[in-house]
């Protein structure tokens, strides 16, 4: 039965997100370059860590036809009478575009920009809206939509006018695209009257159709403040170009941007040469708004050995981490030294960016807290025990037990089936469903309530989803596996049980006793001795037995078995 893959995020306000939940960070317009010198600015990009890529420039002609770079080696004519036609002079463009968001890579968003100086695009938008409107006959409909259809990793429009300004025209060009599937960003200098309303109207016609600003900070807006280009509650993003100034000061103006102008994202102007490194530049600006945040930690590597705290640390969830994802956090490869790894888990280093094992490459697993070999990606996934699958009571290190009621309880052990749960093994990474006997309920965790409840089945909810985890000496630890915590004892009977730190605690252990129980006696029963072939009377109360009645060497009863000590059985 499948699982799904967590990827737990921080909900932050006054972010862009993608559909998984990833902030946009960083972002980066580029140029004509992406064709000219595919396929390795396909690879760069991919590789750099961005979160948005900004195509840039899409042209509208005169009679609705898209164009880019026309005249030039790479251009040509996009969409022309409802068609795609780009094909006829860039065959790879479309599954180049395509590619961009294929793993691995940093890539979640893709935009395409419209206008610029001296470009005239809105201007005739305005015109042929003018005279044929937005609807299903209107060249502009037929152009974007069939645009949209070819390439569909297309998420948004980034609107650059910077001559005409008229926010009629606006409203209803960026509302046909909102409903073609294309989200608005604003990419304003000067004349903020203008794209406030255009910002305004437009998300009171589609909420959540313009959903970042982009204001430039170089050029002719070189003087702005970003905290002077608020517009409602729109994330506000501010760039600056790689030619302007060291990419240091730039990313230190970002940090000032951020700290005092609640800016939180970053872009830069453009990519259109070999002359600058994308990588260093997404890198920096990932770091600086943290364009991920996981809500649970699993694993924080860090880059220097023993835990350093002197250097740069980064926190992670569940998930496979390639080259670009973590330079989408912030760090680059080769960056970690140590790692602190929360019990039920297992870190894996690979020295190749995709997670891939070629020729020898052999890759690293972790399951406790070490220093660890640099690596170029990572893997963090469950390290439960597997085969656990059947019906217990769970013992706690206080004496009481399991108990099924509204919410998960302990109580002094009973013959009640409220106390008795089934472990269902859901995948071979020692992830289970646990459900009462008595109730036939689902046991389930509420992170936004966090409290316990139960339920019916529905094995794909991360909330229903527990990693049992061997702690060694008969103990386990329930992990789960929506909040990376296990359940805690309590001494108290008849009180709810909580998530606290899996920190290896004694109040986090657990014994799984056998349901139900076997009704063997420790004493004068007959048994076969694993140490000779006759069968004799043996009176061992602390001894250890299998289910055929031969007493275990200590060597034996030390391995995970069913044992059964004074009448009961045990996982061990």
């Amino acid at each position: 039965m499948k699982t799904k893959t967590l990827l737990l995020l921080a909900v932050l306000t006054l972010l862009v997100t993608d559909a998984m939940g990833q902030q946009i960070g960083s972002s980066v317009y580029v140029g004509g370059h992406i064709r000219r010198q595919r396929p390795s600015t396909i690879t760069k990009l991919k590789e750099s860590g961005f979160n948005n890529v900004i195509l840039f420039n899409v042209n509208v002609e005169e009679n609705g036809d898209l164009t880019t770079d026309v005249g030039g080696e790479a251009g040509g004519t996009i969409c022309k009478n409802g068609k795609y036609v780009f094909n006829t002079v860039q065959p790879y463009y479309v599954q180049d575009v395509k590619n961009l968001k294929l793993e691995p890579t940093g890539i979640v968003r893709i935009e395409i920009c419209i206008g610029g100086w001296e470009n005239q695009s809105y201007n005739r938008i305005k015109s042929l809206i003018n005279s044929q409107g937005t609807g299903e006959n209107s060249i502009l409909y037929k152009n974007f939509k069939a645009l949209k259809e070819a390439i569909p990793e297309i998420d948004a429009v980034n609107n650059d006018d910077e001559h005409c300004y008229d926010v009629t025209s606006a409203v209803k060009f960026h509302t046909m695209m909102y409903d073609l599937g294309y989200k608005t960003s604003l990419a304003p200098y000067m004349n903020k009257n203008f794209w406030e309303s255009l910002a305004t109207q437009l998300n009171q016609a589609r909420p959540g159709a313009c959903d970042i600003i982009m204001i430039q900070c170089y050029d002719g807006g070189a003087g702005n403040n970003p905290r002077d280009w608020h517009i409602g509650n729109i994330p506000l993003h501010a760039g600056r170009t790689n030619y302007q100034s060291s990419m240091e000061e730039s990313i230190n103006q970002m940090k000032t941007w951020r700290n005092q102008a609640n800016v939180t994202g970053g872009f830069v102007w453009n990519y259109n040469d070999e002359s600058w490194n994308l990588n260093n530049w997404a890198i920096n600006m990932n770091k600086t708004f943290h364009s991920f945040a996981p809500e649970t930690e699993i694993v924080r590597l860090y880059r220097g050995k023993n835990f350093s705290t002197t250097g740069d640390s980064l926190s992670l969830g569940e998930g496979r981490f390639t080259k670009p994802a973590m330079a989408a956090r912030g760090v680059a490869a080769y960056f970690a030294s140590s790692a602190r790894i929360k019990p039920g888990y297992k870190l894996t280093v690979y020295k190749t960016a995709d997670l891939s094992v070629p020729g020898t490459n052999v890759p690293y697993v972790y399951t406790e807290s070490n220093n660890i070999v640099r690596g170029q990606s990572v893997l963090i996934e469950t390290n439960g025990t597997t085969g656990l699958s059947g019906k217990y009571r769970l013992k706690g290190s206080s004496g009481l037990y399991w108990q099924a009621a509204t919410r998960l309880q302990q109580q002094a052990g009973s013959e009640e089936t409220t106390q008795v749960f089934n472990l269902k093994e859901l995948s071979e990474e020692g992830i289970y469903a646990i459900y009462n006997e008595s109730t036939k309920l689902y046991l389930s965790y509420n992170p936004s309530r966090r409290s316990f409840f139960f339920t019916n089945e529905d094995s794909d909810d991360p909330m229903q989803q527990w990693i049992v985890y061997d702690s060694g000496d008969g103990n386990y630890q329930i992990i789960s596996r929506t909040k990376a915590t296990a359940v805690e004892n309590t001494s108290t009977s008849a009180g709810n049980l909580r998530l606290a730190e899996n920190t290896q605690s004694a109040g986090s252990f657990w014994q799984l006793e056998s349901w139900p129980p076997t009704g063997i006696k420790d004493e004068g029963l007959r048994m076969k001795d694993e140490s000779s072939n006759p069968s004799f009377l043996i009176s061992h109360p602390s001894s250890a037995y299998d289910l055929q009645g031969r007493r275990l060497s200590d060597e034996n009863a030390a391995r995970r078995t069913i044992i059964i000590k004074k009448g009961k059985k045990y996982i061990k």
